[in-house]
């Protein structure tokens, strides 16, 4: 077992009132943090898991219990500032704007997610290490980051199709049904009990849930 790090942000009732925080602990989140800033909730786990797959799926799962209570995304989620990445790869910030900017090293540094012209610009990790891999050698596992991503767009994914007129959530299925297979399958297949169990448990948004059974076709879709 291994202690994983991990903040999910939340939307629904204040789970700092009164009980809130017994129901969460009922619930299995007695690992997780509860906290409020600028009206976003958001809860720290420092969960034991066998792999940061499973802490974060766990994590969803147990805070889903609490009633009305949705997990929106997973913070930060694989992004990096500048000086997180210089943090991360034991270089200075200057040394990393360098890189970036093509005034040093080989080029070709990954363009950041964000608008390339802001001040503040963020780069999905996984792309930042591969290409240090690449071109100093510092190869380091990225399949957390991937799995990290794939988690965080499903549950972005799920937040918005429940928000979506039914008619054209039932559109979106048919149009992204096999993306959503491959997603599924790159998660693992031990998530579909999960996931059905949470698209029964809000059948009440009419229209943009999956069923069981739409679920594991999606996922065998993925497969071939």
């Amino acid at each position: 077992m291994t202690t994983h790090q991990f903040t999910l942000i939340v939307e629904g009732p204040d789970l700092q009132a009164d009980g809130r925080i017994d129901e969460l602990s009922e619930a299995g989140c007695d690992d997780g943090l509860v906290g409020c800033t600028d009206g976003v909730q958001y809860l720290d786990f420092d969960r034991d898991a066998t792999s940061l797959r499973e802490a974060i799926l766990s994590a969803v799962s147990d805070v889903e219990r609490v009633a009305d209570v949705e997990v929106v995304r997973i913070a930060d989620a694989g992004l990096v500032s500048m000086a997180d990445i210089a943090s991360r790869t034991g270089r200075t910030r200057e040394s990393v704007r360098l890189l970036v900017a093509g005034e040093r090293g080989p080029g070709g540094f990954p363009p950041p997610l964000t608008d390339p012209r802001s001040r503040y610009r963020l780069w999905r990790w996984y792309e930042v290490e591969r290409w240090f891999a690449l071109h100093f050698g510092l190869a380091q596992p990225i399949t957390d980051a991937h799995v990290v991503e794939a988690i965080n767009t499903a549950l972005e994914l799920r937040y918005h199709r429940r928000r979506l007129d039914p008619t054209v959530a039932a559109d979106l299925n048919n149009r992204i049904g096999l993306l959503l297979g491959e997603m599924i399958e790159l998660v693992g297949t031990a998530d579909v009990d999960m996931v059905a169990a949470q698209s029964e448990a809000r059948k009440r948004v009419a229209g943009s849930t999956l069923s069981s059974e739409r679920i594991i076709e999606l996922r065998d879709a993925g497969r071939r």
